[in-house]
């Protein structure tokens, strides 16, 4: 329910089964495993304002954060606490009003194969340590305030077959 008031959950567009007394792996957004565990917030496109609340990385299960599109406008850094989420596979954040620079602890999540962070106000300089997420697939960086490059670092990520961001080769934009 913390990740309800924080993001304006009266204001969703889907808002089943949050703040009645259905089990949590029942609520419109949410998908859980078998052991009833939350492995999936899926919230695109559903009105959410606020801030991300840092007990997200509290979600030791979540594999999917997804919480992008235009009708959403999330406010605020994202969290540390993100770097957590030793199974995370998939951060979806793009069309948003985030801020600051991503989480230095995001670099060391072994799994994710997906960061879109596109279309917010994201800045500062990207870490070196980008190179260490070996099974990114998806890198969507584009429409922020990023500075310098990573020419060399992006060469790590070998199984990358998405890329949009004017940082990497500004050449090109």
């Amino acid at each position: 329910t913390l990740f309800y008031y924080a993001t304006s959950g009266s204001d969703w567009i889907r808002s089943s089964g949050f703040l009645s007394g259905d089990n949590e792996c029942q609520w419109s957004g949410i998908q859980c495993n078998d052991d009833g565990e939350i492995e999936e917030l899926n919230f695109d496109d559903n009105n959410l304002k606020g801030t991300l609340p840092s007990e997200l990385g509290y979600l030791e299960k979540l594999r999917v954060l997804n919480m992008d599109g235009s009708a959403n406008n999330l406010i605020g850094t994202i969290p540390d606490s993100f770097g957590d989420l030793l199974d995370l596979e998939i951060i979806d954040l793009d069309a948003n009003s985030l801020s600051g620079s991503l989480p230095e602890k995001i670099f060391v999540l072994s799994k994710l194969k997906v960061l879109d962070v596109d279309s917010n106000n994201l800045s500062g300089s990207l870490s070196p340590a980008i190179g260490s997420l070996l099974e990114l697939k998806n890198l969507q960086l584009n429409n922020n305030k990023f500075a310098g490059t990573i020419r060399s670092e992006i060469q790590k990520l070998v199984n990358l077959g998405m890329l949009d961001s004017a940082i990497l080769f500004p050449q090109f934009f």
